[in-house]
């Protein structure tokens, strides 16, 4: 929003509040200043965990990156007067046959509201 009322230049404060705007541009992706800090990195070592690989996110662990989760987004879903984005992720669990069962879905989240709760809460 700041980026288009810094280029209208007939808005009633453009020389007060957007004269000098300038954009404010990171060249790094949030993956690598996430999750490729060397804190973070040596914090996952000290905690004894492996390597975080982001690239093995869309898949259902021990799978192989066989199966991958079912994602589904929702840029605007109405809350009252107000829209809010919202997601669901579903997936059908590997070990579910080691508990006895046949096929055990686990998800999170609703395309009807911006609640992120877990079938595991259920």
């Amino acid at each position: 929003e700041a980026v288009l009322l810094s280029r209208w230049k007939e808005g009633p404060n453009y020389m007060q509040d957007f004269s000098e705007f300038v954009r404010d541009t990171i060249q790094i992706t949030f993956k690598e200043a996430k999750f490729g800090t060397k804190s973070y990195m040596k914090s996952r070592e000290v905690a004894g965990l492996p390597k975080y690989a982001a690239d093995s996110l869309p898949y259902i662990p021990f799978t192989g990156a066989r199966e991958m989760w079912k994602l589904e987004v929702a840029d605007s879903v109405l809350m009252g007067d107000t829209k809010v984005p919202a997601i669901r992720v579903e997936g059908e669990i590997p070990f579910a046959a080691i508990q006895g069962k046949k096929n055990e879905k686990i998800s999170f989240g609703q395309l009807t509201s911006n609640d992120t709760a877990g079938s595991w809460e259920e």
